[in-house]
């Protein structure tokens, strides 16, 4: 719940599970990561609303955390639960990338690194945790449902952080992207 005490209505009506609640944890770890890997052969488990750190902090003082809750540490709290879950070799992606103490447990995220600061003169566009986590891979979101166009710029700029990008869309459509 938020500080008023009201479920978040951010994408409503999904829910936003608090990462501090073992049982949660558990169930979210052990049913969802392996139920996935047997049904459809998964080799990567993807966590959407993680990395962020920041947006849903739990206000909720009978789930035994410190109200707000520490959203990093519980983030993290819950990939350590799924990686314990998940067979050797599966990987852990997140919508984007968390702090430190998450990258531990995680194979890489989705990341804006470069898209927040490429027009930013105050900072360099290149994701320097790229370089001081080389293990954790990065995949840089130059659009978001829309069409990439000739920003081959964003795409240098990405590879020169050594990540990856995300590309979407229809190769047969000229609109997404430029020869």
């Amino acid at each position: 719940t938020d500080g008023a005490g009201a479920p978040y209505s951010n994408y409503a009506p999904s829910w936003h599970v608090c990462p501090a609640v073992a049982d949660w944890r558990a169930h979210f770890a052990v049913l969802n990561a392996r139920r996935n890997e047997r049904r459809v052969g998964a080799s990567g488990f993807y966590i959407d609303q993680f990395g962020f750190g920041y947006q849903y902090p739990c206000h909720r003082a009978d789930h035994g955390h410190p109200v707000p809750s520490a959203q990093v540490a519980e983030e993290a709290a819950m990939i350590a639960a799924i990686r314990a879950a998940l067979s050797p070799g599966q990987v852990i992606y997140s919508e984007s990338a968390p702090a430190d103490v998450g990258t531990q447990h995680q194979d890489g995220a989705f990341t804006e690194a470069v898209t927040a600061f490429r027009y930013d003169d105050r900072a360099a566009p290149v994701n320097l945790a790229r370089f001081g986590l080389p293990d954790f891979k990065t995949f840089e979101l130059l659009t978001q449902d829309a069409p990439l166009g000739g920003d081959s710029e964003g795409v240098q700029l990405a590879f020169f952080s050594g990540e990856g990008t995300r590309l979407m869309g229809y190769l047969e459509h000229d609109a997404w992207f430029e020869e």
